[in-house]
């Protein structure tokens, strides 16, 4: 902001002045006062809209003289003009201008709307007349120049004393007791409270004066709007312009738009409207004049006027962006900065572009200050995550440090105070010192400021970068920022021929982790210091950067490789922030097994490869011959030390066995032309072997004419993380033919720096003697295993002992199930007792084998819902002699699990007993059985005979491939009613995997129960193969209804042969009361499909429809009839029978044949003979 004065961008206030006694109470009440002082701010939170914020003035302290002679108004003859009007031709204004920095002066430092002074309160209360005819005076002087006059008593006295006093000096002096006199005690004690109270009071009792004054300020300025005014003779003026009534316009609008921010300090949005207009008529008003303005011939007056104009557009246009800043509105502001930089230069676009960019980068520069200076709370809208969410933000592309606007109005805002600072600084890249002319930036023109003052801009743009990460409002992770500001600034630094501080800059983008990888920058950098090296005289630093360039993999850039040439011989030991070597170290077992186990031998695998190019050095310092060698090299296994030295070898693979000690010979000649270094180690104790770190000491020797540089470099390659862990490496083996054979190794994600070696661990494999296919639910079986030790006992290992452990689980799909637990365990052993081999193992058996009992239970009522898998774990169990175990995985075995070896189908067929006295006793025929006497006179309780069957279906063709065979089923038949008794009849038949059982029906108690609801069960009895061991297979139960005394109808018997046959029905009712039938023996349907039925046999004595017949209770009624066939396709194994109909006349509904022959077959209504 210092290219403006003061008081034209300040932000405004009422201003008070104030004229104090310099005494100790006097000191501690200015101290409160200035707590609300805002002169001289730029931006002051109060500014706030909408935010409970106190009033804040601008103070002027002062004497009386100097406060008066600037508030005292000159007379002035009739007509006359102030000094700051145009009209005036003593103004520097005249007779063009619109308005000065003067204007702005009156109202933020000599025209106040109050002045405060203190007046001693004196120890005779006599003098206190002479004191309010004194303070009568001035309230009545100061009134006449339109200003608040207010005095502050000081005293030490007694306070309650004092205060009729201060009672009897408001009435003689005629101040108001809230606004114009005031009170403080000087006691110590309270002096600190007194001074805050009476501030606070001061300023908020005069806030309602404030607005009057300002209000009257502004209503003088609108009544210009009427008047009518002489313009004196400008002659003597070399102007092409003229004063016109849009001059006075734009000038009572800027006044007017400046007073409204007096009237309202704590919300300046009134003030929007009437500075936006005035920026407008005046962009135009030097429109219009542009041709003056720019013109050749232009006089010094217009360019002064050019300038006055483009100092009050800025103006203007810092007060407006500071309004929306007010408002919470951040990228409003910013697009108005944009709008505003726009519409200057399109004004000026044909003039002096160098002179343009300069004036953008102040433009740029004065915004970063005034976002430095406002909250972030007000900020956050152009935080990333909050344009997406913004309606401002529709029509745009946001992105980390600013947004592009495509709408009426395309612009680009920046959004970070650093990178406006970054844009000010490559604005004034553009920028020519000796073309800028306008006054108020001239500063610039001078060399030696530019270039001072772009330093200054890159350091502000560090110093906002650095704040911001630390406050979290950008990410830490960006340092390409902070790098590129570096090499900004160690690039001026260097142009200003200020070299040790460019190095500093210099030489911190270099050690950025990032640089050396892009060879480019690297390159300049490096010739940048090697330059700087060369102008200070620093050889040793020249030659260490040469060395470091030369260490770089891609090609030096023709600009970066001019040759050096050696001044003197010189050692130089390297620092470590760039390497001569890149080193690889991949561990793995001399066996190639993927685990590490004690007594195994590990191979520590390192492959030494250089990246320095001698010939790329050579060619950077002229006649010169360099030779690059590996002296030593430390190998660091976590803590213990390798040391290896040079000794001639001719190895194709250095390959070195480690005994103990800690020194060892390799050919690190030939190291270090590149190759590969093997360390062989038994290890002799479990725990986490890791290479650390590897040590390499080099000498880099460059000979030029008579001179040599020994430069000799200790580079450590540390291996303590690494970023990204290789997926596989070759390692590399000697064969018997004592040549190297490759293996490809893979880590699966693990790091091939370090292992875990765990306790020894012998080779034991397990496998099954015969391939199980699959595992039956509910079966017990036993599995033969075979145990093999694939090498005997190591000679160092001490075993105590040694089994091995089995475990078992169920998955179903993916996830362990527990409403199954399988029963493993070895035969002959318990459940959770392990096997024990250590006797087999020691004396160098070959193999054993052992049994594995397995049980799979389930709950009846639980069915999986997804494939199940039975999975065995065999673990190897180690006991040392020291008491510790280890537990190594041995084999996995999945089994698939079938929920059932086969699938059944249940059904219930009637049956009947041609004895009706078993099942449907006669309650008119009375017994003669004494013991029966008691229940002659009783309802009789009818049972009928049904026969359960459950026939097996084969749904896995185990059956089929005799894989299991089914042995016999037994039924369980229930009743779910206790009133109904349910009782098996004979013994379970079987025929061709179809097992039956008949059972009776019967009532207990009472002859009320129509149904019976029977519960059907069974379990079928099955093994394995031609295995005695039996496994059971329990069904599910099933419900079925079936009728106890409903009337039915029953196909009793059926012979068919050679065209003849003979049907018997039978029509049971077996309740108390008389039924009435009709039947009809309908042949009609058959004969449609194929089968003729005739029954004119002389033996019939029932007609084929027989009318109303009465059936007694508890009786049956037989009809037979004999009859004669013929089938129209002689193939067919089944004849359809007729269809006997029985109409109950009662009921009115038709009973359905029940066949009880299994030869005859029911298919929906119509019955079948099997033949």
């Amino acid at each position: 902001m210092e290219f403006y004065e003061q008081c034209q961008i300040q932000q405004v206030a009422p201003l008070i002045t104030l004229s104090l006694h310099e005494l100790n109470a006097t000191s501690h009440l200015k101290c409160h006062l200035r707590k609300s002082d805002i002169a001289n701010c730029v931006w002051d939170n109060s500014i706030l809209k909408n935010r409970l914020l106190s009033a804040k003035y601008i103070l002027e302290f002062c004497d009386e003289e100097t406060a008066r002679a600037r508030i005292e108004t000159r007379p002035k003859e009739d007509g006359a003009h102030s000094l700051i009007s145009p009209f005036n031709v003593e103004s520097d204004l005249f007779p063009n201008g619109i308005l000065s920095e003067q204007w702005f002066l009156k109202y933020t430092r000599d025209v106040p709307f109050a002045f405060v002074q203190t007046h001693l309160l004196d120890d005779d209360p006599t003098t206190d007349e002479a004191l309010g005819l004194a303070l009568a005076a001035k309230r009545q002087e100061y009134a006449s120049f339109g200003v608040k006059y207010v005095a502050v008593l000081l005293s030490d006295g007694d306070p309650i004393a004092d205060q009729d006093r201060v009672d009897k000096l408001r009435l003689v002096s005629g101040l108001p007791r809230l606004t114009g006199i005031f009170y403080l005690n000087a006691d110590p004690e309270t002096l600190e409270r007194d001074c805050g109270i009476l501030a606070s009071s001061i300023f908020s009792n005069l806030k309602a004066l404030a607005a009057d004054f300002y209000s009257g300020v502004e209503a003088r300025i609108k009544q210009r709007y009427k008047k009518y005014y002489t313009m004196p003779s400008f002659d003597n003026v070399d102007t092409k312009i003229s004063l016109t009534p849009k001059f006075l316009e734009v000038r009572n609008m800027i006044k007017q738009a400046v007073i409204l921010q007096f009237i309202h300090p704590h919300n300046i949005e009134s003030s929007f409207t009437m500075l936006e207009t005035s920026y407008e008529r005046l962009i135009e008003l030097t429109a219009d004049h542009a041709d003056a303005f720019f013109s050749p011939s232009a006089s010094a007056h217009d360019a002064k006027l050019y300038a006055h104009f483009r100092r009050l557009l800025d103006t203007i246009a810092i007060h407006l962006i500071r309004g929306y800043l007010s408002t919470e509105e951040p990228t409003a502001a910013l697009r108005k900065h944009e709008a505003h930089i726009a519409n200057v230069l399109d004004l000026c676009k044909d003039q002096c572009k160098e002179e343009n960019m300069a004036w953008v980068a102040v433009q740029y520069q004065w915004i970063g200050e005034l976002m430095l200076m406002v909250p972030q709370s007000v900020l956050s809208d152009l935080n990333l995550d909050h344009q997406v969410k913004q309606k401002a933000y529709q029509n745009s592309l946001a992105y980390f440090g600013g947004s592009n606007f495509h709408d009426s109005f395309n612009s680009t805002i920046v959004t970070q105070s650093f990178l406006m600072y970054l844009k000010a600084f490559s604005k004034l890249e553009n920028a020519i010192p000796d073309k800028i002319q306008l006054p108020y930036i001239t500063s610039l023109a001078n060399a030696v400021k530019f270039l001072r003052h772009k330093l200054h801009l890159l350091q502000r743009s560090q110093e906002c970068l650095i704040n911001a990460t630390q406050h979290g409002t950008i990410h830490s992770l960006l340092k390409g920022f902070f790098m590129y500001i570096e090499w900004l600034l160690a690039e001026e630094l260097f142009s200003m021929g200020q070299y040790e501080e460019a190095e500093k800059h210099y030489i911190t983008v270099l050690n950025h982790e990032g640089t050396e990888k892009w060879s480019s920058l690297f390159q300049l950098l490096t010739q940048r210091l090697s330059m700087i090296y060369e102008k200070t005289d620093k050889y040793e630093q020249q030659l260490e950067s040469i060395v470091r360039l030369a260490s770089q993999k891609t090609p030096i850039r023709d600009s970066a490789s001019v040759p050096i040439t050696l001044k003197r011989s010189v050692d130089i030991a390297l620092d470590e922030k760039s390497q001569f070597f890149s080193v690889a170290v991949n561990l793995f077992s001399e066996t190639l097994k993927k685990e590490f186990f004690e007594f195994d031998t590990i191979v520590s695998q390192i492959e030494i490869e250089p990246i320095f190019q001698a010939s790329k050095l050579e060619g950077l310092i002229e006649d010169s011959k360099a030779d690059l060698k590996i002296t030593k090299i430390e190998v660091n296994f976590d803590g213990r030390l390798v040391i290896l030295t040079h000794e001639d070898r001719n190895e194709k693979v250095c390959q070195v066995r480690l005994d103990g000690t800690s020194e060892y010979k390799a050919d690190l000649l030939k190291l270090g032309k590149g190759g590969v270094l093997q360390l062989f180690h038994e290890v002799t104790k479990p725990g986490k072997y890791k290479v650390e770190s590897i040590a390499l000491y080099s000498t880099l020797l460059v000979r030029s004419g008579e001179h040599t540089v020994n430069f000799k470099r200790s580079e450590l390659h540390s291996f303590l993380s690494v970023a990204r862990p290789v997926t596989s490496f070759t390692a590399l083996l000697k064969t018997e033919q004592n040549s190297f054979k490759r293996h490809v190794i893979r880590t699966h994600g693990h790091q091939a720096i370090e292992c875990v070696v765990q306790p020894y661990k012998p080779e034991v494999r397990v496998e099954l003697l015969e391939p199980l296919q699959f595992i039956i639910m509910g079966e017990k079986f036993e599995m033969p295993m075979n145990i093999r030790f694939l090498r005997p006992p190591h000679e160092k290992a001490n075993i105590s002992s040694l089994s091995i452990l089995v475990k078992s689980r169920l998955l179903e799909g993916e996830v362990e199930q527990d409403y199954v637990i399988p029963h493993t365990n070895w035969k002959l052993l318990k459940d959770d007792e392990n096997l024990s081999i250590l006797d087999e193992f020691k004396n160098a058996k070959e193999s054993l084998q052992g049994t594995l009992q397995i049980s799979l239970r389930r709950p009846p009522s639980v069915k999986p819902k997804q494939e199940i898998t039975f999975v065995i774990e065999m673990q190897l169990i180690v006991g040392e002699s020291n008491k510790s175990t280890s537990v190594y995985d041995l084999d996995t075995i999945e089994i698939p699990v079938l929920a059932k070896p086969f699938d059944y189908e249940y059904d219930v067929k009637t049956r009947f007993r041609d004895d009706s006295s078993l099942d449907m006793r006669n309650p008119f025929i009375l017994s003669t059985d004494q013991a029966d006497a008691e229940r002659n006179f009783s309802m009789p309780l009818p049972s009928r005979v049904w026969a359960s069957t459950a026939r097996v279906i084969d749904t896995h063709k185990l059956i089929e491939s005799n894989n299991i065979r089914v042995k016999k089923c037994l039924f369980l038949i229930r009743s779910k009613n206790t009133e109904v008794d349910v009782k098996p009849s004979g013994s379970t038949e079987e025929n061709a995997l179809e097992y039956s059982q008949t059972f009776i029906t019967s009532s207990r108690h009472r002859f009320s129960l129509r149904l019976a609801s029977v519960i059907i069960s069974s379990v079928f009895i099955w093994s394995r193969g031609e295995s005695e061991l039996e496994n059971e297979f329990e069904t599910d139960d099933w419900e079925v209804s079936l009728l106890l005394q409903d009337p039915r109808v029953i196909l009793h018997r059926v012979e068919a042969n050679d065209g003849k046959a003979f049907l018997e029905y039978v029509i049971e009712n077996p309740t108390p009361r008389i039924f009435t039938f009709t039947t009809t023996l309908k042949t009609e349907d058959s004969a449609l499909r194929g089968v003729d039925w005739n029954f004119e046999d002389p033996s019939n004595i029932y007609p084929l429809h027989q009318a109303a017949f009465p059936v007694l209770p508890f009786s049956r009624h037989n009809m037979a009839y004999t009859g004669k066939f013929q089938v129209e396709d002689a193939t067919s194994t089944s004849i359809e029978l007729p269809n006997l109909q029985v109409y109950d006349l009662n009921y009115k509904v038709s009973l359905p044949t029940l066949p009880v022959d299994d030869k005859v077959v029911v298919e929906g209504d119509v019955l079948y003979l099997k033949q």
